[in-house]
C-alpha cells in the first residue's frame, strides 16, 4: 500500500484538494443527486438507488439491498476494497504525479492532529 508514498493520506486532506462530487464523477460519469436511479453496485432494473447530500456530505442509499453510507463507503463496496486501498486509490487517481498538489497535501496533513508521520520520499 502506498508503495510510492512514505504516509498514509487523511481523507479529509484529499478533500481539502478535490470534493466528493469530482471523485464520484470521475468513476461513475455524470450523476444525479437526490433521484433515484439503477444502482452502481449490483444489477438493477428498476431504480431503487439514491445519492444525496446529508449536513454537507455525500451520501448514498440502496433501498433494494438497504445499505447506505458515505462516499468512502460506496467507493469500498464498488470497487471491493477495504478503507486504506480505498485512500490510495484517491491518492493515486487525483494527487499522484501533481507536485503542486503533493505539495498541498504535505502541508494539509502537517496541519492535523495527527501522530507525526514521515514525509520525506525514500
Amino acid at each position: 500500500m502506498f508503495k510510492d508514498c512514505s504516509f498514509i493520506v487523511p481523507y479529509s486532506a484529499i478533500l481539502n484538494i478535490v470534493n466528493e462530487d469530482t471523485i464520484l464523477s470521475t468513476y461513475l460519469g455524470k450523476i444525479t443527486y437526490n433521484k433515484a436511479i439503477n444502482s452502481p453496485l449490483r444489477t438493477d432494473n428498476k431504480p431503487s438507488f439514491s445519492f444525496y447530500y446529508y449536513q454537507g456530505k455525500l451520501r448514498f442509499r440502496d433501498f433494494g439491498t438497504g445499505q447506505s453510507g458515505n462516499l468512502i463507503e460506496f467507493l469500498k463496496l464498488y470497487f471491493n476494497l477495504n478503507y486504506t486501498q480505498v485512500i490510495e486509490k484517491l491518492y493515486n487517481t487525483f494527487i499522484k504525479g501533481n507536485s503542486l498538489k503533493e505539495l498541498q497535501i504535505k502541508k494539509n496533513i502537517k496541519n492535523t492532529t495527527l501522530p507525526k508521520l514521515n514525509l520525506s520520499k525514500e
